[in-house]
């Protein structure tokens, strides 16, 4: 999808980055960092880490009901009312050097853009 995208938009300073999934694959990457905006949640941050034990962060997303932020919210229903929110800066008390240790989709785009 991306290399059909570059190839549609023909410009040299246009890198495409398609995420597979929704942004919040990005909190499976440390989900127990939840716990800075849900100080009463760890057990349910607990069940949330047990359910994506195994599983790559960028590939979470099974199905509708599987989803990143629908896995988190069964989980933490408050997220849902909050998550564009909270999910920015849980991602950001990630921080950037873990979000790219474990998302290698997303690492190689951003080593393309800092190789410019």
């Amino acid at each position: 999808m991306e290399s059909a995208i570059a190839k549609d938009i023909n410009h040299t300073h246009f890198i495409p980055y398609v995420q597979l999934h929704e942004f919040e694959s990005f909190l499976m990457v440390e989900p127990d960092r939840l716990i800075t905006m849900f100080p009463d949640k760890q057990s349910a941050i607990n069940k949330l880490k047990d359910n994506i034990k195994g599983l790559d962060p960028e590939e979470i997303n099974e199905s509708s009901e599987n989803a990143p932020s629908k896995r988190i919210i069964r989980h933490i229903q408050d997220y849902k009312a909050q998550k564009a929110q909270v999910g920015p800066l849980v991602a950001q008390d990630i921080g950037l050097s873990k979000l790219r240790n474990s998302c290698p989709h997303f690492n190689n785009w951003i080593t393309k853009l800092e190789s410019i």
